[in-house]
C-alpha cells in the first residue's frame, strides 16, 4: 500500500511538472496581439490572445467608446471582479499597448507574473472622456510595480523610459522591440488592396498616417519634382513590398510598421533633422518631434542606415533618382533578420527567467 501511494504521490508531481505554463496576452492593439503571437509561436508559449475590442462587454460592460482606454480605480475593480476567475486559469499575463491595463492586475494585488509591455506613454488615456484617467491613484501603483518582484515592465522603445522618468516614476531600462514578423495565419488568402493600374515598381507609397490636407501637399510637392506617387488604403507590410518605396513621415517615436517594413526590405525616404527644423513651420507636413531624434527610432544609432534621408524635396528628388534599391533592399533584410534574432531572444531569456527561475 505504502508504495502505491509513493507511487500516486509521484506520478501527481509529474503531471505537475509537465503543465504547460499559460499566459493570457491582453491588448488594445491588434498589431501587439499579432506580434506577440508570433512571438509565442517561435518560442512554443502556450498564449491565449485577448483582443479587447472583440470581446468589449466581457472586459467592461460599461466602457463606452474610448472611454475603454481610461482604467480608473472603478474600471479595474469592476474589470477583475467580473474576470477574475478566468485570469486564475493563466499562470502569467501579458498587457501590451497601454499600460495602463496592467492596473487591473496591480491594485488587485495579482500574485502571479505579470509582464507589462509599455507600448504607447504608460498613463495614455483618451482625454476626450469624461473619466479622469490618469489620476494620482494610477500614477501611485505604478510607481510601486517596479518593486513587486512579479512584476516585469518591459518598453517598446527607449523613449518610455525617459517620458516615464519625467512624471517622477521609475521604469528601469528593459526594451524588447516588436519583432515585426506576423503569424503565417495572417499571410493566408492575401488580397491586395492598391488599385490594380498603380504601377508598385515606379510609385513611392506615401504612407497614410497623414492629414488630407497633409497628403495633398507632400504629393503636390512629389508630382512637381516628377516623383510618381500612390496615397491610399493598404493591405498590411505585404502589399508594400513590391513599391519602388515608402515615403514616411514619422509621426510617432517608434510604431509596429517600422519593424514589418523592415523585414521585408522594404526602402523608406524619411525627412532628416535639417529638413524638420527647416520646414516645421512653413509647410503642414508634421513632426511629432524636434528635439532628442536620438530617442526615436526612425533617427537612432541603431537604425539608422537603414533609412534614406532628405535634407529638402530637391534632395529628395535626387535620391529617389540615385538610391541603389536593390542593395538597400539586401542590407535592410539582413538587419530585419538581426533585429528578429535579438529581439525574440530577449523574449526567451524574459520567459525563460519567469517560469524557470
Amino acid at each position: 500500500m505504502k508504495k502505491i501511494v509513493i507511487l500516486a504521490v509521484f506520478m501527481h508531481c509529474m503531471s505537475i511538472a509537465a503543465a504547460p505554463f499559460k499566459i493570457l496576452h491582453m491588448s488594445l492593439h491588434r498589431g501587439c496581439i499579432n506580434d506577440f503571437r508570433e512571438v509565442a509561436n517561435q518560442l512554443s508559449l502556450d498564449v491565449t490572445d485577448w483582443y479587447i475590442h472583440d470581446s468589449r462587454m466581457k472586459f467592461d460592460p460599461l466602457a463606452k467608446g474610448n472611454d475603454i482606454y481610461n482604467i480608473t480605480a472603478e474600471r479595474a475593480l469592476r474589470v477583475w471582479e467580473l474576470n477574475k476567475d478566468y485570469f486564475d486559469q493563466f499562470d502569467a499575463i501579458v498587457t501590451s499597448d497601454t499600460a495602463p491595463l496592467s492596473r487591473i492586475f496591480l491594485q488587485n494585488n495579482w500574485q502571479k507574473s505579470l509582464i507589462i509591455w509599455v507600448c504607447n506613454r504608460f498613463d495614455y488615456g483618451d482625454g476626450s472622456s469624461e473619466s479622469k484617467f490618469p489620476d494620482e491613484g494610477y500614477y501611485s501603483v505604478f510607481k510601486q510595480a517596479i518593486y513587486k518582484p512579479n512584476v516585469h515592465i518591459v518598453s517598446y522603445t527607449p523613449y518610455e523610459h525617459c517620458y516615464a522618468r519625467q512624471k517622477g516614476v521609475e521604469i528601469g531600462t528593459h526594451t524588447i522591440r516588436p519583432i515585426g514578423v506576423l503569424p503565417p495565419a495572417l499571410l493566408e488568402n492575401f488580397v491586395s488592396g492598391i488599385p490594380s493600374h498603380i504601377d508598385k515598381s515606379k510609385t513611392i507609397f506615401i504612407y497614410p498616417r497623414m492629414s488630407p490636407q497633409q497628403a495633398e501637399h507632400a504629393q503636390k510637392q512629389c508630382e512637381n519634382l516628377g516623383i510618381t506617387t500612390f496615397h491610399g488604403a493598404y493591405n498590411g507590410p505585404d502589399d508594400l513590398t513590391d513599391f519602388k518605396a515608402v515615403l514616411y513621415f514619422p509621426y510617432a517615436w517608434s510604431n509596429l510598421a517600422l519593424f514589418e517594413n523592415i523585414q521585408r526590405g522594404i526602402v523608406h525616404f524619411v525627412p532628416s533633422e535639417r529638413f524638420i527644423h527647416s520646414h516645421a513651420n512653413s509647410e503642414p507636413i508634421a513632426h511629432h518631434t524636434r528635439t532628442n531624434f536620438e530617442l526615436c527610432d526612425w533617427y537612432c544609432n541603431e537604425y539608422r542606415d537603414l533609412f534614406v534621408y532628405f535634407d529638402s524635396w530637391q534632395d529628395l528628388q535626387e535620391k529617389v533618382k540615385s538610391t541603389d534599391y536593390r542593395a538597400m533592399h539586401e542590407k535592410i533584410k539582413k538587419a530585419g533578420f538581426a533585429h528578429w534574432q535579438k529581439n525574440l531572444e530577449a523574449w526567451r531569456q524574459l520567459f525563460d527567467k519567469i517560469i524557470n527561475g
